[in-house]
């Protein structure tokens, strides 16, 4: 599986199932979200920067993984799409890819 072919399967987290279950004689739908991830992701509230081109701006990462993480900033800022994670209490600097975008939140795979 390529890299691009890998991203692409970690940035779809959900499928949807539907189950056809019984009561009473009366058939009921059921949509359930099923989680898809390479890695199980665990929800977490750090400080954390990214450093491009010497420039280190703060974000908090939300939620991360083996393979990836999703981070919020406190203001619109331009982010390339390749820099390094800082994490300073785990004395991490990872390299990360962004996957996805949203108005002060994006995901991140990491290049390892």
């Amino acid at each position: 599986m390529s890299r691009h072919e890998a991203a692409q399967a970690r940035s779809i987290f959900w499928k949807i199932l539907t189950v056809q279950c019984y009561q009473g004689g009366i058939s009921k739908w059921i949509i359930a979200m099923v989680e898809t991830r390479i890695a199980p992701r665990v929800r977490v509230m750090k400080p954390a920067k990214i450093d491009y081109g010497g420039d280190k701006y703060p974000c908090i990462v939300r939620d991360i993984s083996s393979t990836g993480a999703a981070l919020d900033f406190s203001e619109l800022i331009r982010i390339p799409n390749e820099f390094t994670l800082i994490l300073p209490d785990d004395k991490l600097r990872l390299p990360c890819r962004v996957v996805w975008r949203k108005e002060y939140r994006l995901g991140v795979v990491f290049d390892l």
